[in-house]
């Protein structure tokens, strides 16, 4: 059995502190939920919850408290998605960026469009860490707009998509071209007057959108008769992945779809 370890930031009013007293406080606060066996994905879940404090310091901090000395053989971790990043395995990042381009997918045909005819930004498209997104993004359009101010990395990621995809991406240094936009999947934490934005910040709320606004989607497992995130489901499936199959295969395979779009804890009707 593979030992996985869930790690979910506990519900409640972020806050931001970072101190000797919050330390201690927060390590009484980090604490086991549950224990899920898995049989049919091989797998133990320990799910840990630890405190809603997002100084990117104690958080850090809280992580490591949460898996201990212990040796998993994978993590995952719901929590500040900007802060999340870096734990994910690549295939992880992978569900993640299906999940982001899947979800996009839904609203637009609800929206009457197809994604095959409509053009999706990427912000920062010039940044590697997004990588995953663009690809996910290629296998259903190509029109993708990379806006971005790192030309020099912005062109490496197009003249890869364009050799592996065969889909060339444009690259704007500004939102001069928004207009043209029918989504945009952004890191930054600002407002886009009239575009479908998905924030990769879990935790920013726009105040005033006048399209759809998503920072968030989560999956239905049937076997754990729950929804949970990409990054959990990613830890779920790897093993599924050396048959050359993409993200969407895999999760035919496994029944497995999209259950929920949301915005914070708001979920998107579609």
């Amino acid at each position: 059995m593979r030992d996985i370890l869930d790690i979910r930031v506990a519900d409640g009013e972020p806050y931001f502190k970072n101190n000797s007293v919050t330390k201690i406080l927060d390590s009484f606060k980090i604490k086991r939920i549950a224990q899920i066996n898995l049989s049919d994905f091989n797998s133990n879940i320990v799910r840990v919850s630890i405190p809603p404090n997002l100084n990117w310091s104690s958080y850090s901090n809280n992580v490591v408290r949460a898996i201990g000395r212990r040796k998993w053989d994978s993590i995952s971790i719901k929590g500040n998605r900007k802060y999340d990043f870096n734990y994910l395995e690549n295939f992880q990042r992978d569900v993640l960026a299906y999940g982001i381009i899947a979800s996009i997918k839904i609203i637009l045909m609800n929206n009457h469009k197809k994604i095959s005819n409509s053009t999706i930004g990427i912000e920062d498209g010039g940044n590697v860490s997004n990588l995953p997104i663009i690809k996910q993004c290629a296998m259903y359009t190509n029109r993708i707009l990379l806006i971005t101010r790192n030309y020099k990395e912005a062109s490496k990621i197009r003249e890869y998509i364009i050799a592996n995809y065969g889909v060339s991406p444009e690259i704007a240094f500004t939102e001069d071209k928004t207009e043209n936009i029918d989504f945009i999947v952004t890191e930054y934490d600002k407002e886009y007057s009239s575009l479908g934005v998905w924030y990769l910040n879990n935790y920013y709320l726009p105040k005033n959108y006048i399209m759809h606004a998503i920072n968030d989607v989560e999956f239905y497992l049937p076997e754990l008769k729950e929804d949970i995130p990409p990054e959990l489901l990613g830890v779920l499936l790897k093993s599924s992945k050396g048959n050359n199959k993409t993200v969407e295969e895999i999760l035919n395979c496994n029944k497995i779809e999209i259950s929920k779009i949301k915005l914070g804890k708001k979920e998107i009707k579609v």
